[in-house]
């Protein structure tokens, strides 16, 4: 089997039989750290990935009941930074696979930089993030939430008013 051509050869059936043969948990990591080679491939890793995103509304609104002013929108925007950095590194985005990448096809690492459009490419940190939210209109909500969350019982309340909320899914 040769490693630059694994979609010639058997690697489909070897993947797909150890996919099988291994304990969820397992699986899960094998599909993420599979390589960006086949469609199918990164179909699967973006339905394990949105699979997740329920888990994490479910966090969040979890967090948004506890009464302390400001921790709703602190424990969302990490999350954030968290799961976008997974997901950068999942789908080989991150600056490392982008490295190893140019390395193995010997196409310049700034002509592969060029090619990304998302202002996420530069750096995920919190504050990228926050500017991002506020272009959104979702961003007014979660401003407006802080500034609820801060009334002592009032804003309790609200904020586990998040719990029965169903979560967004992404596309």
């Amino acid at each position: 089997m040769s490693s630059f051509d694994l979609q010639l050869y058997d690697f489909p059936q070897l993947e797909e039989t150890m996919e099988r043969e291994l304990p969820k948990h397992k699986r899960r990591v094998l599909l993420l750290s599979l390589p960006n080679i086949i469609l199918d491939i990164n179909k699967r890793k973006k339905e394990a990935l949105q699979a997740n995103i329920w888990k994490m509304a479910l966090l969040s609104a979890s967090i948004a009941a506890v009464p302390i002013p400001g921790l709703s929108v602190a424990v969302d925007v990490s999350i954030l930074v968290t799961e976008i950095t997974s997901y950068y590194k999942a789908f080989g985005l991150d600056d490392e696979s982008l490295q190893n990448l140019s390395e193995k096809t010997n196409v310049p690492l700034e002509e592969l930089m060029a090619v990304l459009k998302s202002p996420l490419n530069k750096e995920i940190s919190a504050d990228v993030v926050i500017k991002l939210l506020t272009k959104f209109a979702g961003a007014g909500l979660m401003l407006l939430e802080f500034w609820v969350s801060a009334i002592p019982v009032f804003g309790s309340m609200a904020a586990a008013g998040d719990l029965v909320t169903p979560p967004l899914t992404a596309c």
